[in-house]
């Protein structure tokens, strides 16, 4: 607990007092998270070895997607180490090649993953839900080339949708989450909160 209302204290000094930002605090504080990530990669890259080894060795389900796992990790790293601090004419070609193809797969995948849970979900039972849905097939359908095929200027009010009407309500919703997170802030550094620490909060 003092740790970690330490550290919180840090960074508020830091960040809105003159006296951190003349002493270099939060700069100094930086440098520590980035040494303390550094040092996380590597026992988050054994604990990800030793979890799936123990797939592949005892043969369990879906084995053979551990060993792919690991393959292509010890290839990138190595192609890494290889290549120097500089991103490598071998790392970009992976990323292009593989990394960024399978980042849009997915996200398409997502994205109608969504909508048939929000419709097996809603299945239209209010009228909020109503709007709520044909609102997003109305975004949807304006982001894809479909939509100025069926009514031309059908793109200019999806976007016009999401700028204005969405950009409003994304704010509120952002705003209430920050709020929030500064009440849950205070909470643990006033020692209040200790869920992180495996307790339960007071």
């Amino acid at each position: 607990m003092v740790i970690t209302a330490l550290s919180g204290l840090i960074v508020v000094v830091g960040e809105y007092f003159h006296f951190g930002h003349s002493i270099g605090l939060l700069t100094t504080f930086n440098q520590w998270f980035q040494l303390a990530t550094a040092v996380a990669f590597p026992v988050g890259l054994v604990a990800l070895t030793i979890v799936h080894f123990h797939n592949i060795t005892r043969k369990r389900t879906r084995w053979v997607f551990s060993l792919i796992l690991l393959l292509a990790s010890y290839i990138y790293l190595i192609a890494a180490l290889i290549s120097g601090p500089k991103t490598g004419l071998a790392m970009d070609w992976v990323f292009q090649a593989y990394i960024s193809p399978a980042s849009a797969t997915l996200y398409g995948l997502i994205a109608f993953l969504i909508t048939s849970a929000t419709f097996r979900t809603f299945r239209f039972r209010t009228a909020e839900v109503s709007v709520l849905v044909a609102a997003g097939l109305f975004v949807m359908v304006g982001s894809a080339p479909l939509g100025d095929m069926l009514v031309k200027g059908w793109s200019v009010a999806g976007l016009w949708l999401t700028a204005i009407p969405g950009s409003a309500a994304y704010r509120a919703i952002a705003l209430g989450a920050y709020l929030g997170a500064f009440a849950t802030a205070i909470r643990v550094l006033l020692g209040i909160e200790r869920a992180h620490l495996g307790g339960f909060a007071k």
